[in-house]
């Protein structure tokens, strides 16, 4: 995990999962010393950092782990560009003091459509669910000739060759 390189961060905490750990100190003796986890993962969907909190889900308890990663990132050459968080405006303060203030902080795709909701005159209605399907479908829409100038881009990149 410490060679993962990362542009993009997507920084998401889980409340469900850290309860369920157990540690025993004996025999019948098991409890539960986690409240929330954070995972964090780059633009290729590998996970940077994950770990469990005692409390609830906070950015100054990670504020420390931040700055472990920035400098992790910052020896193997990694440029972050943007983070993507589910609640930007909280937190931005917060990651722009670890990453820099030339980071951007964005909320991730997922809750900037749940806030779509607010705007609804029916959220449960069936126009509302075929609004926020096509709304999914837009975010993941790319230029037609971008698949063809990532294809030229790798098609460009050196082989490997079998060694003899």
């Amino acid at each position: 995990m410490r060679g993962i390189k990362a542009e993009t961060l997507w920084i998401d905490w889980a409340q469900k999962l850290a309860p369920k750990i157990k540690v025993y100190s004996g025999r019948a003796k098991p409890f539960s010393p986690f409240k929330s986890s954070v995972i964090i993962q780059n633009e290729d969907a590998a996970t940077t950092f994950w770990k469990c909190y005692p409390g609830s889900e906070s950015f100054h308890t990670i504020k420390l782990d931040l700055r472990k990663l920035r400098r992790r990132f910052d020896i193997n050459g990694s440029v972050m560009k943007i983070t993507h968080v589910d609640n930007c405006c909280s937190v931005r303060l917060v990651l722009k003091e670890v990453f820099g203030q030339w980071a951007l902080v964005k909320l991730d795709a997922f809750h900037w459509c749940e806030r779509w909701n607010k705007l609804l005159d029916d959220p449960k209605s069936d126009n509302a669910a075929i609004f926020r399907g096509a709304l999914r479908k837009a975010l993941h829409v790319v230029e037609p000739g971008e698949h063809q100038q990532v294809k030229f881009l790798l098609s460009c990149k050196p082989k490997f060759q079998k060694l003899k």
